[in-house]
């Protein structure tokens, strides 16, 4: 697929040529049978159309074809959007919810620790999920070839999750508890690196929270835990819905189809207005028009694939963010006299 820069510039040397074939007949330099044999570049008002008809009839399904792809984009795009949105919401909620229902136990207690590798489970979800419905999770130091297998691809992007989740502070390379969890989230078995860590969310709840205080265990009321099970289902809600966009893209033909005849359409276009504008004018308003339309196609590509347009580093960022600062509050208000 020829790039924006390409397509431009094949439009200019479309108007061009027309200019140069047309200015050495008006001259009188060249005879027109000289070019093509025939009567056809005889004077400049026949030098290829008289007529605008067969593009005004072929805009209207163009232009219906271009918005259609555009909404259609547009929409995919907004969902995407508004998915996102929604996690980083319950991810808030959650993290809140849990640190405030078992602020009670004591720090190093096994369930205050339970909690706390909860919400650091949370932060890991929106990080996993960024590299589970992309390419390359949106860092500038994965390079993703087309010849890589997909155990190469898989290798490179928990490599790169990893020094991710490092880097950000999440987990602690040097805790052997951390490291480990970290060693079984990336492991090559795992297929879906969001899904766990959303089932070692669910694992904490239901053997440490809803334990028993007698036992060690937070013995949260089951309305407590099951608050926490229904933010873990829309948790999962939210994984399902971008691996529906991700995996379920936009009928290929179609696009395809549609960006051929915009490329038809606009290079063929010069000859509709060379009658009409004369062979300079012709040049520059060929190339406005191109922009126009080829922007406009661009604009349906770049959204069509919603995850590679979105910023989600900066969504992970205010969930890390919004977590960090919840149990950054706990430790504080678990100091205040209550």
């Amino acid at each position: 697929m020829p790039s924006l820069t390409q397509k431009f510039f094949l439009s200019l040397v479309v108007a061009l040529q027309i200019f140069k074939c047309d200015t050495p007949v008006d001259a009188g330099i060249v005879e027109a049978h000289h070019i093509m044999g025939t009567d056809f570049f005889t004077t400049g008002d026949m030098i290829m159309m008289n007529t605008t008809i067969p593009f005004t009839l072929t805009s209207m399904a163009l232009g219906m074809m271009l918005a259609f792809r555009t909404q259609n984009c547009n929409a995919r795009y907004n969902e995407a959007r508004t998915i996102w949105g929604s996690m980083v919401n319950e991810g808030r909620a959650l993290s809140s919810r849990v640190l405030s229902l078992v602020g009670n136990h004591e720090k190093d207690s096994e369930v205050a620790v339970a909690a706390e590798h909860m919400v650091k489970c949370i932060m890991t979800f929106s990080r996993a999920l960024k590299y589970h419905i992309t390419t390359n999770g949106h860092c500038p130091d994965l390079k993703i070839r087309v010849k890589m297998s997909d155990k190469e691809v898989n290798e490179a992007k928990a490599a790169a999750l990893r020094q991710e989740l490092i880097r950000h502070g999440i987990w602690d390379e040097n805790d052997p508890v951390e490291r480990a969890y970290v060693d079984r989230l990336l492991d090559p078995r795992v297929a879906s690196r969001p899904m766990h860590a959303l089932q070692e969310i669910s694992e904490i709840n239901a053997r440490v929270f809803m334990r028993p205080k007698e036992e060690g265990g937070a013995g949260l009321a089951p309305h407590h835990a099951n608050a926490i099970f229904q933010s873990v289902t829309r948790l999962q809600d939210v994984l399902g819905a971008c691996e529906r966009l991700y995996k379920t893209p936009i009928y290929t033909g179609a696009t395809r189809f549609t960006s051929r005849c915009v490329w038809l359409w606009t290079n063929l276009i010069p000859l509709a207005l060379f009658p009409i504008m004369g062979p300079i004018a012709t040049v520059p308003s060929s190339v406005v028009v191109a922009v126009f339309m080829y922007g406009l196609e661009d604009v349906g590509a770049r959204i069509e694939e919603p995850f590679g347009s979105l910023p989600l580093w900066q969504y992970c960022d205010g969930i890390d963010a919004g977590c960090k600062q919840t149990l950054a509050q706990h430790e504080v208000l678990r100091q205040v006299p209550r």
